[in-house]
Order: structure tokens, then sequence, then C-alpha cells
């Protein structure tokens, strides 16, 4: 099936949730779906819905892979493990 995206699987957190989300916001913004997602990730589809609701802590060898197919830099994805309180502190 090919390589995992995951280092390990843990219950959902803040910070994991508010990076799914951002996941699936620019995947749908290109009208990916997660089938063809988890194609381009060499994984299932059921392992991308894990990453997007938050079970998933993504390897860091795989945020170039996913910034890659969803056209954003890494430092986009990797901003959004922080928590909007967080990132709303950076800005000011």
């Amino acid at each position: 099936m090919g390589y995992p995206v995951c280092m390990t699987k843990k219950n959902p957190t803040p910070e994991r949730v508010n990076l799914g989300k951002e996941i699936r916001r620019l995947r749908e913004e290109l009208s990916i779906t997660q089938e063809e997602l988890a194609g381009k990730l060499h994984t299932g589809q059921q392992e991308v819905s894990r990453i997007e609701l938050g079970y998933v802590d993504i390897g860091l060898d795989k945020f170039d892979e996913i910034s890659q197919v969803l056209k954003v830099e890494k430092s986009e994805l990797i901003k959004h493990l922080r928590l909007p309180d967080e990132q709303a502190g950076e800005a000011s």
C-alpha cells in the first residue's frame, strides 16, 4: 500500500485538529478528494480522514510531500500546529 503518512495515531489534540482543518481547507480549495490526496501520499483515504480530524501526528518527512501536493509552503502548514490564539499573538 505504500509508506505510512503518520508516526503515531492518538486522540485528537486541538493543535492536530487545527492542522487537519487547514489541510482539508487547502485540499477542498484545490478540488482534490481525500482519495486523490491519499493516492499522492501513498496511503489510504481513511488515513487522510484521520489526519484531517486530528487523530494523526504527521511525520516531519511527510510535511514536504503534503505541502507540495497542496501547493503551500511547509511553514504555512507548520504554523497551523499552533492554536488560533497563539497565531493571533504572533501577528500582533
